[in-house]
């Protein structure tokens, strides 16, 4: 049997509960819970300045928290839920039940593509005053204001340290 997977906007109030209803536990995401994770995953991506344009694609993923006292030898059944960002807001791709073991879950994992991580990076630069530096092109017919001159090998006079 296979399963439908899930592409639920995290906006879409009604279709959200209908989702959360399908796994009901004490251990289990709410639909509210899965607005909250959205909003913190957002402003986490607004903390690192990443770029509108460069939000869609990134994943978020949460394990419910399990108990958080030793005294539970055993693993309770709990859910787990992952998010893509989409051009216009979050979106549940994922919602299925996981075995959580004491203290294991409650952390809010978000993964993200190279290049958005390029674009974070560049970002932050920029809003903290950060410019690149890029030596200035010639102009036809004149040698630049400041040559690169290759640097020159090292002499020894030890032999053997030269191959």
């Amino acid at each position: 049997m296979t399963t439908k997977t899930p592409n639920v906007a995290v906006s879409n109030d009604e279709a959200l509960l209908k989702l959360t209803l399908t796994l009901i536990g004490k251990w289990t995401h709410t639909a509210s819970e899965i607005r909250n994770l959205a909003e913190e995953a957002e402003k986490r991506l607004d903390r690192i300045r990443m770029p509108n344009s460069m939000r869609k694609g990134i994943i978020a993923t949460h394990i419910f928290k399990g108990p958080v006292a030793r005294a539970y030898g055993y693993s309770v059944n709990g859910s787990i839920v992952t998010l893509r960002r989409a051009a216009t807001g979050w979106r549940v791709i994922g919602f299925a039940p996981q075995r959580i073991f004491p203290q294991q879950g409650g952390e809010l994992k978000l993964q993200i593509a190279p290049e958005q991580e390029t674009a974070a990076v560049m970002a932050m630069w920029r809003a903290w005053g950060f410019v690149t530096k890029r030596p200035a092109l010639p102009v036809t017919g004149e040698p630049a204001a400041n040559p690169v001159v290759p640097a020159k090998a090292p002499i020894s006079s030890r032999p053997e340290l030269i191959r």
